[in-house]
């Protein structure tokens, strides 16, 4: 029984893992703290519940109003901008963190967001322009570097540079939070292991 349950706990590990990698990381909704009316942090809440029900076209339509309503609310324009993205609406998502860099400009997390739409986008160069730029203005945050691990190591081809940088995220990731991520722990070794069949090969060739 504790042999099967192992076996069950690797493979959903393996599922997360691909599931993940193929999402990138870009954030989790985030709770509206700014100072405003007490309609549109009722109408927050209420989004943040269809978001977290799946019904995402509900969430878009009253995240875009309170955006509207609001412009300098960030919760509101963040989780907009995590909507229109798992929509596929990258030209919306794209427009609202341009709107959101100009007025943050110091926020690594916008930074990285507008990595992830670009990496979505096909535009591989200014992902990575974005997520440097992040681990730059801040460089203890651990999802810009597991981005950029993602992205050399799905997109680019770069095997060594994913392996670097998905080290160096589960290290950020342990400083943070006390703990590993599971899954990133399994990238790793899975890197590793085909480096050393790669390595062996190349020893006993003729």
């Amino acid at each position: 029984m504790k042999l099967c349950s192992r076996f069950f706990d690797i493979k959903l590990l393996y599922i997360m893992w691909i599931f993940q990698l193929i999402q990138g990381c870009s954030s989790s909704p985030i709770q509206e703290t700014g100072d405003y009316p007490q309609h549109l942090l009722k109408a927050h809440d209420q989004a943040l519940a269809f978001m977290k029900s799946g019904q995402d076209n509900l969430a878009r339509d009253l995240l875009a109003e309170i955006y509207r309503q609001a412009p300098d609310s960030i919760g509101a324009a963040i989780n907009l901008t995590l909507v229109e993205m798992k929509l596929d609406h990258l030209d919306a998502a794209r427009k609202v963190l341009e709107e959101l860099a100009v007025r943050q400009p110091e926020r690594a997390d916008i930074v990285n967001l507008q990595g992830v739409v670009e990496r979505k986008s096909g535009h591989f160069d200014k992902a990575e322009h974005y997520f440097i730029h992040a681990t730059e203005l801040d460089p203890e945050l651990p999802d810009p570097v597991l981005n950029l691990g993602i992205l050399f190591d799905l997109y680019l081809g770069n095997k060594r540079k994913a392996l670097d940088y998905y080290e160096r995220y589960q290290e950020l990731k342990i400083l943070r939070d006390g703990e590993k991520d599971p899954a990133a722990a399994l990238w790793i070794a899975d890197l590793k292991r085909k480096s050393k069949n790669v390595q062996d090969i190349q020893k006993n060739a003729p």
